[in-house]
């Protein structure tokens, strides 16, 4: 009988995470402040997970989290660091892929109950069924049918009626008549009373010369409005090291801005939808966070940064 070989699974040295890690964070273009600036976290987290000091690091989700962050910065696989980090910390060989697995689903056996709904619809069924097999009888078809007319005679007289005493009630129109006397009687006096007609043409000609000169003090008004509002929004002229900035934040943006000494001008965590207007001197020296959701535009002009993201964040300077 052949002896039966047994595969042997490789369990990871301590140093082989560190140096992952390490491997990772330098293929991906960071040193140790600057990882920690992208993960925003404490440099001594950071420094204590590269030398694998498991006792000082946070619970085993949150360190995953930070493995996973390092492969994606890296454009690397997580599960190769997470498989090192959990064979290190003394986890079951054979469970080291329980991450990576898809669950099977939990089947569960559905039992077909009746909605409200359906219940509702179907007892009206029933009912209209009903009614319409009784209606089938002789008998009760000519009860519905008798009820059915006397009613329709009542409430046809109760409207005759009401319509009687409304127009009971109306006044006898007035003939035409008296309404051509009446018009003739006016063309009459004003025929009779021409000064009267001169004094209101005069009037009628005063008020069309008091109309025409209110819109041109209106437009006089407008223009010297419109020119002041003009002067208002003239924006103050830039020094030959000042630039204009635009930002819009898409999606949720930290952003930290450094000036040529290497200090903070600007540094916020901005929520999506929101914009920033900034003069600032040159050089600028720009560092953000999922920057993919951010608008540059520079002196009115969009700015394109995507060559400067990895993963996702920019690091970029303005001269």
């Amino acid at each position: 009988m052949g002896k039966e070989k047994k595969e042997k699974t490789a369990i990871p040295r301590e140093g082989n995470l560190g140096s992952l890690l390490i491997e990772y964070r330098e293929l991906a273009g960071y040193s140790i402040t600057q990882m920690a600036d992208a993960l925003c976290l404490a440099e001594d987290t950071l420094v204590n997970l590269e030398n694998e000091e498991f006792q000082t690091l946070p619970e085993p989700p949150y360190v995953r989290g930070y493995l996973r962050n390092y492969a994606k910065l890296a454009e690397k696989d997580p599960a190769k660091l997470i498989n090192s980090y959990e064979a290190l910390r003394g986890a079951d060989p054979s469970d080291l892929d329980y991450h990576f697995k898809t669950k099977p689903a939990i089947l569960t056996e559905s039992k077909t109950r009746m909605s409200p709904v359906m219940g509702q619809l179907l007892l009206l069924s029933l009912l209209l069924l009903f009614i319409g097999g009784i209606s089938m009888i002789p008998a009760v078809n000519k009860w519905i049918t008798s009820t059915w007319n006397s009613f329709s005679d009542q409430t046809q007289q109760q409207d005759n009626s009401n319509n009687q005493d409304l127009m009971g009630s109306m006044p006898i129109p007035t003939p035409l008549g008296i309404e051509e006397n009446t018009q003739a009687s006016t063309e009459d006096s004003s025929t009779n009373n021409p000064q009267k007609d001169a004094t209101t043409e005069a009037d009628n000609k005063t008020q069309t010369n008091a109309d025409t000169t209110k819109p041109a003090a209106n437009t006089e008004k407008q223009q010297t409005t419109q020119k002041s509002e003009q002067i208002t929004e003239n924006k103050t002229p830039l020094t030959n090291d000042e630039i204009r900035l635009k930002l819009i934040f898409n999606l949720e943006v930290w952003m930290k801005i450094q000036d040529g000494n290497n200090k903070t001008v600007f540094e916020a965590l901005n929520s999506a939808g929101t914009s920033k207007d900034l003069t600032l001197k040159k050089p600028l020296h720009f560092r953000v966070g999922n920057a993919q959701g951010l608008s540059l535009f520079v002196d009115d002009k969009a700015v394109d940064i995507s060559s400067y993201i990895k993963g996702s964040v920019a690091k970029f300077t303005l001269e």
